[in-house]
């Protein structure tokens, strides 16, 4: 009876919420045309251009790293309560190089995948209306225009979580003790006479470096705000211009008075001949003493126009997005692939670091104190380099064949792939202890 009054008091809760606007950003319709300050309202109305090529590329590349559940055993041997997996011998070795993992890996002395547990369900549907994909697309997106983004944990009614919902970052506050060191929970406004109070353990608050302030994260965007802006003054600019060439394209002179009704007949003998893409080159003869003078952009329009491509590069800068993602001109496979490289490595891993660190940190302990998640390594290896690391490996007896087919799922194991793989004599190594002795050999 306890169970069942907890779990209608979290829904009708959740509904309540629901009912104030405590939705995904998407739904808040804020998207305006320029963001002049660097307010968390105002930088999501900059979701445009540019900014939102790069937030849309970020966002969509963390969310497709695959996030893995793990555990930590005290032997190889011991018995979990959930089924498990050994990890592949490369990504064993990658999670080993990573400082921030070996809180968790050192819990136990070996280290297996996860294939089912609660938390694994709770990322196939966070909420109804999303999985942990649009969840961590979310996510990021608010962390590139806000430097902030908030995840509200409902409980299940049996201490766990049950539902993972994003809470709009622009309307998001943390509430600080009186000494200002500390977290005691969080406030969301929505711009009503009433507000609501999470508690600091409801919240997951995700957010970018600051160091100007520890509480609040820092976008890129509000590093290069002055950036955007001006973007944004030269494309309304450049947009009044193919409206109506932002003045007119010729001006008529005559030496002689013209009345009104002479005015607009030759303006409208004009348009009706020469108007229009398709009348483009025609050549015309005026009367009356009338001339053509056609109005030039200064020097300092046509260098406000050539400066969006340094100012498009600005913004690409800020977000860790290489030109190479923008254009086709000068681009090869080899540049391509060595772009890609960087931008996984420099742009999209720090990402993915520190939604894992503060997942860790505060949610999955929530199961079990030897659990944890890890992304895996998003940078793509060369062909060449890795085909050669597998072959060492392999002859010095690092890895077994059945690894190199789980890492590269090649299928399912086979029979004579769990022994070390020698090379040199055409066969798996032990093999030769089962072999009839030639006449004439002597045990050694």
């Amino acid at each position: 009876m306890a169970i069942g009054s907890t779990i209608a008091n979290m829904v009708k809760s959740l509904r309540r919420r629901v009912r104030l606007g405590l939705v995904a950003p998407f739904q808040e319709g804020l998207y305006g045309q320029i963001a002049v300050e660097t307010n968390p309202a105002s930088l999501m109305k900059a979701n445009r251009h540019w900014v939102h090529f790069c937030a849309n590329l970020n966002s969509s590349s963390v969310a497709a790293v695959p996030l893995r559940l793990y555990v930590s055993k005290a032997s190889a041997s011991q018995k979990t309560l959930v089924p498990t997996k050994s990890v592949p011998f490369a990504r064993l070795e990658y999670m080993e190089s990573r400082p921030e993992l070996q809180h968790w890996m050192r819990k136990g002395i070996a280290i297996d995948e996860v294939q089912e547990h609660p938390l694994l369900n709770l990322f196939k549907a966070v909420n109804p209306f999303m999985g942990i994909y649009s969840l961590l697309e979310l996510t990021n997106w608010a962390q590139e225009l806000t430097g902030n983004a908030y995840w509200y944990i409902v409980g299940n009614g049996l201490g766990l979580p049950g539902q993972l919902w994003p809470l709009p970052s622009h309307r998001m506050q943390p509430i600080l003790t009186t000494k200002k060191k500390l977290v005691s929970g969080y406030v969301f406004d929505k711009g009503l006479p009433t507000q609501t109070i999470y508690n600091a353990d409801e919240i997951v608050h995700f957010k970018f470096p600051n160091p100007a302030d520890f509480f609040m994260g820092r976008s890129p965007l509000q590093a290069i705000i002055a950036s955007y802006n001006t973007f944004e003054h030269v494309q309304t600019y450049q947009l009044s211009i193919f409206k109506n060439l932002g003045t007119p394209s010729v001006y008529l002179q005559s030496d002689k008075h013209v009345s009104d009704a002479d005015k607009e007949r030759t303006l409208e003998m004009l348009r009706n001949e020469y108007g229009g893409t398709g009348r483009a080159g025609k050549v015309a003869f005026l009367t009356g003493g009338l001339k053509f003078e056609r109005v030039q952009f200064t020097p300092m329009e046509l260098a406000l126009l050539e400066g969006k491509k340094g100012l498009k590069e600005e913004i690409l800068g800020a977000y860790g997005v290489p030109v190479s993602k923008t254009t086709s001109e000068n681009v090869n496979k080899a540049n391509a692939d060595a772009g890609e490289r960087q931008y996984q490595r420099d742009t999209v891993k720090p990402r993915i670091r520190r939604l894992e660190e503060m997942i860790n940190e505060f949610l999955t302990f929530r199961y079990a104190e030897n659990i944890f998640v890890a992304f895996d390594n998003p940078v793509p290896e060369d062909d060449k380099i890795e085909t050669d690391r597998e072959n060492k490996r392999l002859i010095q007896g690092v890895i077994t064949i059945n690894e190199v087919r789980e890492a590269r799922a090649l299928g399912p194991p086979v029979d004579w792939g769990n022994e070390p793989y020698n090379p040199n004599a055409g066969q798996i190594v032990g093999e030769e202890e089962n072999q009839p002795k030639q006449e004439g050999e002597e045990d050694a």
